[in-house]
């Protein structure tokens, strides 16, 4: 289906738009099971926004949060997330936000967007406010027990994919379904009467089945991408281990292999579990070793093999590598 048939056309709702202040946005916080702070003290009496913004809590571990407003200042906000699995689907504006201080951004430019946060440790969640954005999103949150409890043989695939295990966001875009869903909890009048309850409870299960759904399908493209990734790196690894002995610039292997060096960073350290920079001096500190071992250096010629200037840096980057002085290594 078109984009534009799934492009919010104005305000969602039409009513009289309050102006929400942190201690507000702190309390609703706290009614969504979780601490909210501010990174200026001025920011809890401050209007912060202007329009809606409302939880509402089921039992048993479902809440769902409820965004149609303006920011009104720019300031920081930050919470310690328990273990949960959350869906945010954003209609309008853009979030950026940081988990354990990885950044994020969430954009609505080109039609809506659906992430999912599935953090199976707690995390520390903050997020800028921007003036003068305009923000409409829905924020599904189920916990673990409620997702075990109803979707067993789901749950594990689902903290396979969590953030603290693959350092990654899925992102995609929702389904018209899952757009529909959300139009309908944002279309509610009063969250609270009985009837609304159960309405907005209908309309995030399926929100729920539908990202579970997606879910899926990026963790089939996921493990394609993965694999790729993979390989790219394995052909990184293979060039620094041949051209260990020669200067070597992150800019240059990374136009080598056709990516930028912040991707070509965050994908190495993602496969090898460290970044190019430590990689390379650990190689080093074993072609240095092998010199040493084989005899017919110095420790000052095995040092500028490996890349130090100074000797004294190598002694002690050696020792710390080797629990030994590499001058001992000259007598193996």
């Amino acid at each position: 289906m078109a984009d534009n048939k799934m492009t919010p056309r104005g305000p969602v709702r039409s009513s009289v738009s309050p102006v929400i202040d942190g201690r507000q946005i702190t309390h609703l916080a706290e009614v969504g099971g979780y601490s909210s702070r501010f990174s200026k003290p001025a920011a809890y009496a401050k209007p912060l926004a202007r329009g809606r913004f409302e939880c509402v809590e089921y039992p048993a571990g479902l809440s769902v949060h409820v965004c149609d407003l303006e920011e009104l200042d720019v300031t920081t906000t930050d919470a310690e997330l328990s273990p949960r699995l959350s869906f945010l689907l954003l209609l309008r504006g853009e979030v950026n936000f940081r988990l354990n201080e990885r950044a994020f951004q969430l954009c609505s430019h080109t039609g809506p967007r659906c992430a999912a946060m599935i953090l199976d440790a707690s995390t520390r969640w903050e997020r800028d406010l921007q003036r003068g954005c305009n923000l409409t999103k829905v924020h599904v949150t189920v916990s673990p027990q409620w997702l075990t409890q109803h979707c067993p043989q789901t749950a594990n695939r689902v903290w396979s994919l969590s953030l603290q295990r693959t350092r990654d966001l899925p992102i995609w875009r929702p389904s018209v379904r899952a757009f529909a869903a959300a139009r309908e909890i944002l279309a509610v009048d009063n969250p609270q009467a009985e009837l609304q309850r159960l309405h907005i409870e209908n309309q995030a299960l399926l929100l729920v089945a539908e990202g579970l759904s997606a879910l899926e399908l990026w963790q089939q493209d996921h493990q394609r991408t993965g694999s790729r990734r993979a390989s790219r790196i394995a052909e990184v690894c293979h060039y620094l281990d041949t051209h260990i002995d020669q200067p070597l610039s992150l800019d240059d292997i990374g136009r080598m292999f056709g990516m930028s060096t912040s991707t070509l960073q965050r994908y190495f350290k993602e496969v090898t579990g460290m970044p190019v920079g430590d990689y390379v001096r650990r190689k080093r500190l074993e072609f240095a070793r092998e010199l040493l071992v084989s005899g017919g250096v110095t420790v000052s010629q095995a040092a500028y093999a490996a890349g130090y200037s100074h000797p004294t840096n190598f002694i002690a980057a050696y020792k710390r590598h080797y629990g030994c002085c590499p001058g001992s290594e000259r007598n193996i």
